[in-house]
C-alpha cells in the first residue's frame, strides 16, 4: 500500500462524522485550531474539581449524542469533564483527517491549561475508540496527568485488515498508537469489551504491552460500543481506583507500576431502568449510548473470566458515589 492510498483508507474508514445532532448554540465555548477549523467545546464542570477530563469521542459520534453521557459521568467522578468534536464533526468546520484531529485536541489542551488555568498534572486525557488517537498522540508529546483509553486500537490499518501492528507499515498507516504509546509517562488504563467485534481486545493488550506506565486494565463482557451501559458501576469504580492512583503517584513524584499487574474482568448482571432523577435523565435506558444500532455485544452477567465485582450500592452514574480515600480527602 502506498502512502497516497493511505489517504482514501483512513477517509474512508476512519472519520464517519454523522449528521449533527445539535445547534450552535448548545455549545459552550469555540476555538480554532492551528489548521484552521472552527470547533466547539461543551464543559460538564464540576465545582472545585481537582481533575479536568478531555474527552475524545468515537467515530460516528458527535457533541450531541455523548454529551448527556459525560454529564452525568462528570457528576459520579465528581470531576470536570471538556469534550469536542472533531474538524469536521457536528457544527465544526473543516475537514476531517489524523492531522486536523491532532489540532484539535491540541487546541483543546490548551484552552484547558491556559484559560481554564488547569495544570497539566492534573489533566486527564480520555479517548475512546477513535478518541484514543488523539489522546495518545496529545500525552506521547505534552505532560498530563494521567490518560484513558476505552476500545482503543493499535493502528487504522490493523483494524481494517485485522492484523497485528508492526512497524513496517508505520509509513503508510494512520493513528499509530502503537508506535507512540511508550512514550507516555504518566499511568495509562486501558478498557476494553471481551467481545469487541470491531477492535478485538487484543489491540488493548498490545497497547498495555507496551506502556510505561500501565495501571490494572478493565476487561468487560461488552462489544465495542455498550460498555457504558452493560457495566457503568464498574466503569465508575475502576475510573475512581485510577484517578486515586493519580493523586498517590504523584504524592510521591513517581508513576509506579501497579503491583501486581492483572487484568480487572467484570461480570454483573444486565441494567434494569432506574428512578428519574435530575442527575440521571441524561442517561437512561434510552440514551443513544443504548440504541441497538449502537450495540454490538452481549450483556450477559455470566463469564469464565470473571473474577471480581464492583459494587457500588445504589449508585449509578450520576448519584454520587463516595470516592476513594485519597478523592475524598481532596474534593470534599
Amino acid at each position: 500500500m502506498v502512502p497516497f492510498l493511505m489517504g482514501g483508507l483512513v477517509s474512508k474508514f476512519a472519520f464517519v462524522p454523522p449528521p449533527a445532532t445539535y445547534s450552535r448554540s448548545d455549545c459552550d465555548v469555540w476555538l480554532t485550531t492551528a489548521h484552521g477549523s472552527y470547533i466547539p467545546l461543551k464543559l460538564a464542570l464540576f465545582p472545585d474539581s481537582h481533575f479536568t477530563v478531555i474527552f475524545s469521542h468515537a467515530n460516528a459520534e458527535d457533541l450531541g449524542l455523548v454529551y448527556p453521557h459525560l454529564a452525568a459521568l462528570s457528576a459520579a467522578l465528581r470531576c470536570s469533564i471538556v469534550c469536542y468534536d472533531y474538524s469536521g464533526y457536528g457544527q465544526a468546520s473543516g475537514v476531517s483527517s489524523e492531522q486536523h484531529v491532532y489540532a484539535d485536541i491540541r487546541s483543546v489542551f490548551k484552552y484547558v491549561t491556559t484559560n481554564m488555568g488547569v495544570p497539566h498534572h492534573r489533566v486527564v486525557l480520555y479517548g475512546r475508540s477513535l478518541g484514543s488517537g488523539p489522546s495518545v498522540d496529545l500525552a506521547a508529546n505534552e505532560a498530563v496527568g494521567g490518560v484513558v483509553l476505552q476500545s482503543a486500537f493499535t493502528s487504522i490499518i490493523s483494524v481494517a485488515s485485522k492484523t497485528r501492528w508492526t512497524s513496517a507499515q508505520k509509513a503508510v498507516d494512520a493513528f499509530c498508537n502503537s508506535a507512540k504509546i511508550h512514550r507516555i509517562a504518566c499511568p495509562v488504563l486501558l478498557v476494553h469489551g471481551t467481545k469487541d467485534n470491531l477492535v478485538p481486545i487484543s489491540h488493548s493488550r498490545d497497547l498495555f504491552s507496551r506502556c510505561q506506565c500501565p495501571f490494572d486494565p478493565l476487561y468487560v463482557d461488552a462489544g465495542h460500543n455498550d460498555i457504558e451501559v452493560a457495566h457503568p458501576q464498574a466503569l465508575v469504580a475502576h475510573f475512581l481506583r485510577f484517578l486515586e492512583h493519580l493523586i498517590q503517584a504523584r504524592s510521591t513524584a513517581t508513576s509506579p507500576r501497579v503491583s501486581p499487574l492483572r487484568p480487572i474482568f467484570i461480570a454483573v448482571p444486565p441494567l434494569s431502568p432506574v428512578a428519574s432523577s435530575p442527575g440521571l435523565q441524561s442517561f437512561t435506558p434510552e440514551s443513544p449510548f443504548s440504541s441497538p444500532a449502537r450495540a454490538n455485544g452481549s450483556h450477559s452477567s455470566s463469564s469464565a473470566n470473571s473474577v471480581r465485582k464492583y459494587t457500588l450500592g445504589k449508585s449509578f452514574w450520576g448519584v454520587q458515589a463516595t470516592p476513594p480515600s485519597a478523592i475524598r480527602g481532596i474534593l470534599d
